[in-house]
């Protein structure tokens, strides 16, 4: 990069007094270390310490975009949450950035008392790897009750990710089930697809998974709905009408679903 030749100063320019000027130094270093990581990551990581907030955070950033791994860097950002704008662009960069440890602190965004804040943090989880946050399933299951449709609907479709490891989920995502508000149509055909991934079969999931297949948006989800309705079988006789259409569509995958659950229906 051309701002290489410039860290040697910028190594020195971290030992000023002046904490303005050490923030303004580890952040170039993000850019002008992009050849040669190594040379600064003890650099960069000594500067986690930093008495002053702006260095520490200017460093954990240099640290991981220069691909460099450690639950501390991720753990510096994560921390600063006073302005909610700032942690919800911190927590899309942890996402893009910090690797595997991001996957804790992402998570704990879905309890953050700013409503937009938790809207991020719900939708920026689908990004990230269901191993990253199965230690995680108490937090999902609060986020269910979350008091906006988005952020329960966001943290279903995450424990629908985890299957069986989120079984414990279970009676949380019935209770969503009973929701009927019309706008909380995503919420409760997620739920339904998340119980079915965790094994869990009972024919009060009916009604969402016959919603879910006629969402015509949702792909994923209907394909799923789908193979949920057929895994219950005679329990899901109800949903013979939304199946029957679903296997006249034109999207081969949809009607193929759609025929296989019939079948498995007694059709």
């Amino acid at each position: 990069p051309a701002a290489a030749p410039a860290v040697p100063a910028l190594l020195k320019l971290l030992q000023d007094p002046d904490p303005a000027l050490r923030s303004v130094a580890a952040d170039a270093l993000g850019q002008g270390a992009k050849g040669n990581p190594a040379a600064v990551a003890g650099a960069l990581t000594a500067l986690l310490k930093d008495s002053d907030h702006r260095v520490r955070e200017s460093a954990a950033r240099s640290f991981l975009e220069l691909g460099l791994r450690g639950r501390d860097a991720v753990a510096v950002l994560a921390a600063a949450q006073e302005d909610p704008w700032v942690y919800a662009v911190t927590l899309a960069f942890l996402v893009r950035s910090g690797g595997p440890e991001a996957g804790p602190f992402v998570v704990a965004g879905v309890k953050h008392p700013n409503g937009e804040v938790r809207m991020a943090a719900a939708n920026l989880l689908l990004q990230v790897p269901p191993q990253d946050y199965r230690s995680a399933v108490d937090v999902l299951v609060d986020g269910l009750k979350d008091g906006h449709y988005f952020v329960s609907a966001r943290c279903a479709r995450c424990l629908w990710r985890l299957g069986p490891d989120a079984k414990k989920a279970a009676p949380a995502l019935l209770e969503l089930l009973k929701v009927d508000h019309k706008d909380w149509w995503e919420p409760r055909c997620c739920a339904a697809v998340a119980l079915g991934s965790t094994g869990t079969l009972v024919k009060a999931m009916v009604p969402a998974l016959i919603e879910a297949v006629q969402q015509p948006a949702y792909k994923d989800l209907r394909l799923a709905a789908a193979k949920v309705l057929g895994d219950l079988g005679p329990d899901a006789k109800d949903a013979r009408g939304a199946l029957d259409a679903a296997a006249k569509e034109k999207d081969a995958e949809v009607a193929t679903a759609a025929t296989a659950a019939l079948q498995r229906l007694g059709r």
